[in-house]
Parts: structure tokens; sequence; C-alpha cells
């Protein structure tokens, strides 16, 4: 997945541009205490990224 997809998935599933955008630039424990943008530069990042929003999607806590 590219790092546009991963934004807009992030705005599908937080339902809003400001909420993504705001969970983008928030330390996450999952990510070992960094933003999820931080993560977006490589290919594994992104992979994180997206497994974690997906799993926002499925209900879990992220």
């Amino acid at each position: 997945m590219e790092r546009h997809e991963v934004l807009a998935l992030a705005e599908q599933v937080l339902k809003n541009k400001a909420r993504a955008e705001y969970w983008l630039f928030q330390p996450s424990p999952f990510l070992n205490m960094q933003p999820p943008i931080q993560m977006l530069d490589t290919q594994t990042g992104r992979d994180r990224v997206e497994q974690l929003l997906l799993s926002a999607e499925a209900g879990f806590a992220v």
C-alpha cells in the first residue's frame, strides 16, 4: 500500500480528515510510541499502520 492509500484509509476508518490527521500525529503504544505519520516512509512502516487501521475498523482499540 502506498503512502497516499494509507492516508485515505485513515480518513475512511476514522470517518473524517480532521480525526485522521489527529490520529496520525499522536504517539502510538502499538508503534513504540512513534506517531503513525513517521512510519509512512517505509513499506514496513506503512504495513504496520495499515494493520492498525484495519484493526480499528474491525473494532479493536488502537
